[in-house]
């Protein structure tokens, strides 16, 4: 439980800097992911506050 955790944001900022291009395109696909999770729980947050309030 001391040690370091990896976390995705770190990794991607890691492999974004590298002068690998298969690291740099790793780091996009992260960054990607991440933007569309985000994206995603939005609008199912939205939609559900929707739902509820027209129940109401």
């Amino acid at each position: 439980m001391d040690a370091p955790m990896a976390n995705l944001p770190v990794v991607i900022f890691q492999f974004a800097l590298s002068p690998y291009q298969d690291w740099q395109h790793l780091a996009w696909g992260g960054a990607i992911l991440i933007t569309f999770t985000i994206l995603i729980l939005n609008i199912l947050a939205r939609f559900l506050a929707t739902l509820s309030s027209l129940k109401q």
